[in-house]
């Protein structure tokens, strides 16, 4: 008998297999088991299909009679309604038993990323689907807040058929226009890893969170952070400012801190004497400037303060 004596979309009604017979007995004969295909080929050694496609309206993992099948089978369960289907699900069968395949948005949600805007005047809780989406962007609203995680429970759930070392990606970005700062703790059954995990403003978070228990009521996850999203500065505040007929002075600019690190230009509206920045520093609300020669009544200073994050 060669190895290829079950060719593609050959059906296998005969013999004395549990599945046919349950479906040749059935009142409704698409009921339950629908038909079964063997996969192209039979092992050389053993005479045995090395696999089949079975085309059923229930799960293969919930009934005894697909445990029967050989590892490599394929289980298409097609939900039926009276008038037509309504939904379908692959399963393959491995030594594990049937897992289930899950479905592109599923397998890809990483992919398809969706952002989340959370405005908080008292603690921001997260949810899985805002984890699920991939951007969480936070305002603590007018000072540090406290960002608690969603239990391990429901991000298990949030999972397609999760199994230990499922995970999922996210970022948190703090977008509080001041000096607020965001710190995440953990829900039940989730582990930060390190233990403290601070987002100043304008700073941004990656996260991983990995499944490491699935079983009801003993859900466990690990969510480490991995690592900072952030510019080693950010600027607190830009513009230009007339410095007529000038060669030295301060600017008032709400905002600017002594320890600022200040970048300026600036722009003559004669051009011809040549004059320079020699020293641009920040002070307390504003920044005091040096030039190397008296500018013109339409001259400009643009600037911008950069604070260490």
């Amino acid at each position: 008998m060669s190895d290829k004596q079950s060719p593609p979309g050959k059906l296998h009604v005969g013999g004395s297999s549990v599945l046919v017979q349950k479906g040749l007995a059935s009142t409704n004969k698409v009921k339950n088991f629908l038909a079964a295909f063997g996969l192209p080929f039979r092992d050389s050694t053993s005479n045995k299909l090395s696999g089949s496609i079975i085309y059923t309206r229930t799960s293969p993992a919930a009934d005894t009679d697909y445990a029967e099948l050989e590892i490599g089978s394929i289980c298409i369960q097609i939900a039926v309604t009276a008038t037509a289907a309504s939904d379908a699900n692959v399963y393959i069968k491995t030594d594990a038993g049937w897992e289930k395949f899950t479905t592109d948005q599923d397998a890809l949600r990483n992919a398809y990323m969706l952002v989340s805007t959370l405005t908080g005047t008292a603690g921001l809780t997260l949810t899985a689907a805002q984890m699920q989406g991939g951007i969480i962007a936070a305002d603590p609203a007018g000072a540090g807040r406290t960002q608690v995680t969603p239990t391990a429970a429901l991000i298990v759930a949030a999972i397609p058929d999760a199994k230990v070392g499922a995970s999922m990606r996210f970022v948190i970005m703090n977008t509080a226009d001041a000096a607020e700062t965001l710190t995440l703790t953990a829900g039940v059954g989730v582990t930060l890893n390190p233990t403290t995990v601070t987002i100043p403003q304008g700073c941004r978070r990656e996260f991983i969170a990995i499944c490491t228990n699935v079983t009801a009521a003993a859900q466990a996850v690990t969510m480490y952070e991995m690592g900072d999203i952030a510019a080693s500065h950010m600027i607190v505040a830009a513009g230009a400012s007339s410095i007529a007929s000038s060669s030295s002075g301060s600017l008032t600019i709400a905002g600017i801190q002594a320890t600022d690190e200040i970048q300026a230009t600036i722009k003559t509206d004669n051009g011809t004497n040549g004059a320079t920045i020699e020293t641009a520093v920040a002070s307390a609300g504003g920044i005091d400037y040096v030039l190397s020669a008296t500018v013109g009544s339409a001259s400009t200073l643009s600037y911008a303060a950069l604070r260490a994050r």
